[in-house]
């Protein structure tokens, strides 16, 4: 069990280090446009010497914690892709497709499959508790996603919630909901992996949530 937990610190941290990044990069255009104005308050000033030395402090530990645990690569390849989530001039989070897949690779394939691969767990039991989870997971996220659709918009990122636009975003995220939720049906995961009701309760919940915004008139607005 203590091997998990200092994975689950590594990655954490590594989390830590491409989360500055998308802070820093999106200072320049999506933030200016945000609902949320504690991004760029005027009284803040970045202090970018600070702001290095804490990515630098959370992507070492989170590699050195990786290379003892022998999962290395799997940290490495981690940070790669939530850098380049955010970073310029690639910056997946603003080409279609690519965005979902690279949130994903970072906050749930790469985690869950560095230590069940390690183990030598990775049967196929585990590859349908990840296809059913990968679906509950991005549908119960995609919302948060959606928060920034003005701002993504104004800043001109094309990532897939602003191609599909609000509505067609909506119905992908409620689509995934029911896929996700008939997957793990489907395969009985609750009988080898009960605790993952956590995420069903979650999902029914946003379902919910994607039916009341469906209704609305107003979700297609910034459509246009």
């Amino acid at each position: 069990i203590g091997y998990f937990w200092w994975w689950a610190i590594a990655v954490t941290l590594i989390s830590f280090s491409t989360s500055i990044t998308n802070e820093i990069v999106d200072r320049g255009d999506v933030d200016k446009y945000s609902w949320n104005k504690i991004h760029l308050r005027p009284s803040d000033r970045l202090d970018k010497r600070a702001v290095s030395l804490m990515w630098w402090i959370c992507a070492l530990s989170g590699l050195m914690i990786s290379f003892g645990l022998e999962l290395f690569f799997w940290g490495l390849s981690m940070l790669f892709v939530g850098t380049i989530y955010s970073a310029k001039p690639i910056r997946l989070k603003a080409r279609p497709v690519f965005d979902i897949l690279a949130q994903l690779s970072v906050w749930w394939w790469i985690p869950f499959a560095a230590p069940v691969v390690y183990f030598g767990m990775f049967d196929t039991k585990a590859f349908l508790f990840v296809i059913s989870l990968t679906f509950l997971i991005w549908g119960s996220y995609y919302p948060y996603q959606l928060s920034d659709f003005s701002a993504d918009k104004k800043a001109r990122l094309r990532g897939s919630h602003v191609f599909l636009r609000m509505r067609g975003s909506l119905l992908f995220g409620l689509a995934s909901l029911i896929f996700g939720l008939a997957t793990y049906l489907a395969f009985d995961i609750y009988s080898f992996q009960p605790w993952s009701m956590v995420f069903v309760m979650v999902a029914l919940f946003s379902l919910l949530h994607y039916l009341f915004w469906l209704k609305r008139s107003d979700t297609t607005v910034e459509t246009s």
